[in-house]
């Protein structure tokens, strides 16, 4: 243990204890994972300590369910997700070229989930005839089928709802090149062939949490259609059923924090009709005027996004994403924002 004096009312502590990955199974039990951050209060100079607050990291799996009860009058839109930004550029092997500057999580799609992310940002690209992930022009080393089976998977264990925002359609996506119309719909047939019955269809997308979920708490979900697919693109081909709207993302292209917080101050609660809205909560480095790692730049501003989402706009933005988000608390200020959205919402 390493005892630090509070002497202000919100700051963070750089202590020398390193964060052991822990594997999905184990998130998905919600049980401490031996990290702990405890507010002691002292009657003398190190002794007779009394706990004000605690707090633990750990996996919330099941939170949509646990506390639906508090927000079961809130729509999609009405709600406060947490995300990730560009959720499947996360590395499978130790060592990857040019890695640092494209990876911009560190935890798989199973494990985001387990800790609590409900929203997944997808760019997409095909290549030698397999969908992959990519970032920009770079391939990840993740393919859309992999991601579709660990989102099922969680689906079918927790019943909670998750939003895939298959946002660009990049790589083998050229209208000049490509039968961009054929590569959409078999895309979208590998969508709905993977996610099979827990795809909710366009017809649930303004349905209220309550309504969505059937019932409140961990027992077996009442119903299994609780996966939102939002398809960034004009498909009215088969199975245009299974796709809600794309999400609109607003996103700053910042290189620091100062010009990130100036855009959220306008953007962060901004909404688009029809669909939802999704505030990029990161940096962006360019080359070659800045080179940063991804996380060095996630590390710069992680602690402060938390802050001025806590501070200013937690009653009203949509869909909130991170790069490295095990660097911020975006899911637990959700998990209290919608209770006292809801609560909001009920009195007016």
């Amino acid at each position: 243990a390493h005892l630090h004096p509070v002497k202000q009312s919100v700051g963070r502590v750089l202590t020398s204890v390193a964060f052991h990955n822990r594997s999905a199974e184990r998130l998905m039990t919600g049980e401490c994972l031996g990290y702990w951050a405890v507010l002691l209060r002292f009657k003398a100079p190190g002794r007779n300590a009394s706990v004000i607050e605690s707090s633990c990291l750990r996996g919330r799996p099941r939170w949509m369910r646990d506390n639906c009860r508090h927000f079961p009058n809130l729509r999609l839109y009405d709600l406060f997700v947490p995300a990730t930004h560009n959720s499947a550029m996360y590395s499978v092997r130790t060592e990857w070229p040019a890695g640092d500057f494209i990876f911009t999580q560190d935890q798989t799609i199973s494990q985001q989930l387990a800790f609590g992310i409900r929203s997944l940002d997808l760019r997409v690209g095909f290549v030698d005839g397999t969908f992959w992930i990519f970032h920009d022009n770079f391939k990840a080393e993740v393919t859309v089928q992999s991601v579709l089976k660990q989102v099922r998977s969680f689906a079918e264990t927790t019943g909670e709802v998750v939003l895939l925002d298959f946002h660009r359609f990049t790589h083998g996506f050229d209208h000049r090149l490509d039968p961009v119309d054929e590569r959409h719909r078999m895309l979208v047939q590998l969508i709905v062939k993977i996610l099979g019955e827990v795809t909710a269809p366009r017809t649930f997308f303004n349905r209220t949490v309550g309504d969505i979920l059937g019932s409140c708490g961990s027992s077996s979900p009442a119903r299994n259609q609780t996966v939102f697919v939002m398809y960034n693109y004009d498909y009215k081909d088969a199975h245009s059923e299974s796709l809600s709207p794309g999400v609109a993302q607003f996103w700053a292209d910042a290189q620091d924090l100062d010009h990130l917080v100036q855009y959220l101050d306008k953007n962060a609660c901004r909404k688009a009709p029809g669909a939802l809205s999704s505030a990029q909560a990161e940096l962006t480095f360019k080359f070659p005027v800045q080179v940063a790692m991804l996380r060095h730049l996630a590390e710069l501003v992680n602690f402060n996004v938390t802050n001025v989402f806590r501070e200013r706009y937690w009653k009203c933005t949509n869909i909130v994403a991170t790069d490295y988000f095990l660097g911020n608390a975006i899911i637990e200020l959700a998990i209290e924002a919608n209770k006292v959205r809801a609560t909001i919402k009920t009195r007016d």
